[in-house]
């Protein structure tokens, strides 16, 4: 039943990650600089750890595979990797180093619990960029009851249970950008807030 989901997911999803990988290049222009401490959770191949140590970022490029962290090691530069720390962590059971910016891109829609995710991030970090699969979005309610539609296994949470989580952690929604099924919000702790 692949066929069906190559035929309706799969186009929705080419969309949608085009369209986040220039929001996310857009964010890391306009908020990374020289000397940032910075966290690239689920790093994967390592494309934005490798724009933001290009920047001059200290970049912690964590991710729980260790096939990720080879793949981001190959793909960086000498000169880049003087400036990534890589680190094998799981952040449903890890608390992730102190940084200025934190982005988990690609991440929640694969994580259950919310919760224990914004526990291990929010604390950690002035500004945290990531996006999520809405459990509002008719797409997602049809692949949560379909399993046949679910191939990759994902996760939608609630837009309140969301808004709720990062509250909590007095932080504020300071972007929200609809994408796809889902959003990519930036949530600033209120101090640091625009």
């Amino acid at each position: 039943m692949s066929w069906l989901y190559r035929r309706t997911a799969l186009p929705i999803e080419k969309a949608f990650m085009a369209r986040r990988h220039d929001l996310v290049c857009c964010f890391i222009d306009e908020t990374i600089r020289s000397g940032m401490v910075v966290a690239d959770i689920g790093c994967g191949n390592g494309i934005y750890t490798k724009i933001m140590a290009a920047k001059g970022a200290h970049v912690h490029a964590i991710d729980f595979a260790e096939a990720a962290l080879d793949l981001t090691r190959r793909n960086l530069t000498p000169k880049e990797l003087g400036n990534v720390s890589l680190a094998r962590v799981n952040v449903l059971d890890t608390a992730i180093p102190k940084v200025d910016v934190a982005l988990a891109v690609g991440v929640l829609p694969y994580i259950k619990s919310a919760a224990t995710f914004f526990q291990h991030v929010m604390p950690s970090t002035k500004i945290l960029l990531f996006n999520y699969l809405s459990r509002a979005n008719i797409l997602n309610v049809i692949r949560q009851k379909f399993d046949v539609l679910n191939v990759r296994g994902v996760h939608c949470h609630g837009d309140k249970e969301i808004q709720n989580l990062i509250q909590v952690h007095e932080c504020a929604v300071s972007r929200r950008h609809r994408i796809a099924t889902g959003f990519l919000i930036e949530a600033r702790k209120i101090s640091a807030a625009r």
